[in-house]
């Protein structure tokens, strides 16, 4: 394609419009990066697509595809033997449920009606893995947080933890509020210096609450202290939180374990999502502009009746009508200064490249 003629019949402008209706990355990608065709099969193909898109928004409403991410990088990297955090399970077990969920809204729409071929092939093409899915869904809680029903082992370690914390704060707190210590201490709080816990005891009277010394304010006047009788807690508490860290890490492995045999199939499904997307987003880019399904020809026919240019505010735009191929092969514009010759050639041209690259016009 000649990237002149696209740049001089500011198709590029049309692509940025496309890529602002698409609901994803990859979407996006394949919007910003879309040229016309000149293979006739390819052409019908592209603009059947969106017909289709069009006629399922017509028909059902708006597309089923939100909440599917770009886990290209996820999937790599589990496929490489790395372990994959909390979030980029997540964004996984999303995307998943959406594949599942299109996959047998549109091949149930396959069912209804005649049309719809295309979105069906590509609805052919993606996942269900409600096993892998449900149990991404139970043992990730949030985007940095392994849930406690990942494993009876993680969910034991955190009951004990927070009876440590429990304990902790119980020893350190009838500390602060003993008149024995109210002298000594610069508030009455308890506090956390390295993981551990602490109390702020002034300078002058660090001998009177035995104990680690952790930490000192910036000038000195305050020392961070962990009371010798929470020592053997607060250790008690920092192996169980190692011990956290270690399940945690065995269950995010067994979790990606879980997707490796299965990353080649959920790549191919992320790119038919994508694909769904952008087809969808074309839909939505015809209803914006008013835009109708152009009646493609191997004759080399134009026929515009009423065209409207679609980078023209409709308050401004003249629509224009132009035949040419019928009758005869050769048409001469001519006419004063801003009076259309130029808008009309334009609007010629990137009709024809918005035909050949499947949007409607």
């Amino acid at each position: 394609m000649n990237d002149k003629a696209v740049k001089t019949l500011e198709f590029d402008k049309i692509r940025a419009m496309l890529s602002d209706e698409c609901q994803s990355g990859m979407s996006r990608e394949i919007a910003e990066n879309l040229l016309p065709t000149n293979n006739p099969l390819e052409v019908a193909a592209y603009q059947a697509e969106t017909w289709e898109a069009v006629d399922y928004i017509d028909r059902s409403g708006a597309a089923p595809l939100h909440g599917f991410n770009d886990v290209r990088e996820p999937l790599h990297k589990a496929r490489i033997g790395l372990i994959l955090g909390p979030d980029e399970l997540l964004k996984i077990g999303n995307t998943l449920k959406v594949s599942r969920n299109v996959k047998t809204v549109l091949l149930k729409e396959r069912e209804k009606t005649p049309v719809g071929q295309r979105l069906a092939e590509l609805a052919g093409q993606l996942v269900s893995f409600k096993e892998i899915e449900d149990t991404i869904e139970r043992s990730i809680e949030s985007e940095d947080r392994v849930a406690d029903a990942a494993s009876s082992a993680l969910a034991s370690i955190r009951r004990k933890i927070g009876l440590c914390h429990v304990k902790i704060r119980q020893k350190l707190e009838s500390i602060v509020r003993s008149p024995r210590y109210k002298d000594a201490l610069m508030d009455s709080i308890v506090t956390q210096r390295g993981g551990r816990y602490v109390v702020p005891v002034r300078q002058e009277h660090k001998g009177r609450v035995p104990g680690l010394v952790h930490d000192q304010s910036g000038s000195g006047a305050t020392l961070f202290i962990e009371p010798m009788e929470v020592v053997e807690v607060n250790n008690e508490l920092r192996e169980l939180e190692l011990r956290e860290a270690e399940e945690v890490q065995r269950v995010l492995m067994e979790l990606t374990d879980m997707l490796r045999p299965h990353g080649e199939q959920m790549g191919y499904a992320l790119d038919a999502l994508a694909r769904l997307d952008f087809a969808f987003a074309k839909a939505r880019l015809a209803s914006k502009m008013n835009a109708r399904r152009p009646e493609l020809n191997d004759r080399g026919r134009i026929n515009i009746v009423r065209g409207r240019h679609p980078l023209i505010a409709a308050e401004q735009v003249v629509p224009i009508s132009l035949e040419l191929g019928r009758h005869f092969t050769e048409l001469l514009i001519t006419g004063p200064n801003t009076g259309g010759k130029t808008v009309t050639l334009k609007t010629t041209g990137l009709f024809a490249l918005m035909t050949q690259a499947g949007l409607f016009i």
